[in-house]
């Protein structure tokens, strides 16, 4: 068995996933056709397997294609990550793509305790602090905006005001479709709405309205809209929901935003769907981080997994002209080292699978 790559002879590393097969920390695979590829990291050929090492290999990448519940696919190429970190390209008809909720879970139950602990424990000097204000007088009453805080973590209630200013780290980030800052110097983000109707062939979008103090009259307040669609209006939705967020959610809560994301098909229809969700239970027409914390938490989901989805797309178009390359060599090379038995075995399985 190779264990480097035959065009640029770097190593193909190794994998504990696939013992019948432990070359190659990715793998393609196609079940239907018998086929095996460690695919290099250096130079991203497909090496194809021999013959002997395929059987077992390709039935156990199966198996564990089929058992990771982080996959994507397009019409021909699934893409699956193994918890060890093994990748697994699945060459044939497409699994749907699921993202189940394990993926955060931890994550979100893990923010819900800080906020609880930090909670209580501001809380817990606020109120000793206020213990004292008969003897120590208004000073001890500093206290108060304390305690409002470690309510608002303990409810998990959205601020209201807004939650991000023009911050030079905001103005880099934060881009419009035109590709200019979302935020300038001194304006801070007053309302992000989602729009559930399509704009500019997107299937929903998002108003966000920057707002600043005049220069000349500071009393006045003004403002300015914009419209963001795409890769903009999902890095906007992903920064002001990790803030609406940031107390985390219980596990009922979370369990709740994963079935609406399954309800919806996938992330991307779920921003579609959100605003409507907000209406019927009678918090419609809010700033995002205003939304119910369930929905606020399906929507942030649905941000990271779409923005991995578009990620992995982009990177499954890459595998799939590969694999169209591989494919060309695959079957010619194949042929001529078949034995007659090997392609008489070959003839039955591809029998039993129609």
């Amino acid at each position: 068995m190779y264990s480097t790559c035959i065009f640029c002879h770097s190593p193909l590393g190794a994998n504990e996933a696939v013992e019948a097969f432990p070359v190659g920390r990715r793998l393609a695979f196609d079940a239907a056709k018998g086929r095996l590829w460690a695919v290099c990291p250096g130079c991203g050929r497909w090496n194809l397997s021999p013959l002997e090492t395929r059987w077992e290999a390709v039935e156990a990448c199966e198996r564990a294609f089929r058992g990771t519940r982080v996959r994507v696919s397009t019409e021909n190429v699934g893409l699956a990550r193994l918890a060890e970190g093994t990748e697994l390209v699945r060459i044939g008809e497409p699994l749907r793509p699921e993202f189940a909720a394990w993926r955060y879970g931890d994550q979100l139950g893990a923010r819900a305790r800080k906020a609880w602990m930090r909670g209580i424990a501001v809380g817990g000097a606020g109120a000793a602090v206020v213990g004292t204000a008969l003897v120590a007088g208004p000073v001890a009453m500093l206290a108060l905006p304390a305690l409002a805080v470690a309510a608002a973590a303990l409810g998990r209630r959205s601020p209201s005001e807004p939650l991000l200013a023009g911050t030079s780290g905001a103005q880099r980030a934060l881009r419009d479709n035109h590709g200019e800052p979302v935020l300038r110097p001194r304006e801070m983000i007053a309302g992000a709405r989602l729009r559930p109707e399509p704009l500019h062939g997107a299937p929903w979008w998002i108003e966000v309205t920057t707002a600043w103090w005049d220069h000349d009259n500071e009393a006045v307040l003004r403002e300015r809209k914009q419209a963001l669609v795409g890769d903009p209006a999902l890095r906007v939705v992903s920064v002001l929901l990790a803030r609406a967020n940031a107390a985390g959610g219980s596990r009922r809560e979370v369990q709740g935003a994963v079935r609406r994301i399954e309800r919806a098909g996938d992330a991307e229809r779920y921003f579609a769907a959100a605003e409507g969700e907000a209406r019927k239970l009678g918090w419609g027409y809010q700033e995002v981080w205003n939304m119910p914390p369930e929905i606020r938490l399906a929507l942030e989901m649905a941000a990271h997994e779409d923005a991995e989805r578009r990620a992995l797309d982009g990177e499954l178009a890459e595998l799939e002209r590969q694999w169209r390359a591989a494919e060309e060599i695959a079957a010619i090379a194949d042929p001529l080292a078949t034995p007659p038995a090997v392609e008489e075995r070959l003839q039955q399985m591809r029998r039993a699978r129609r």
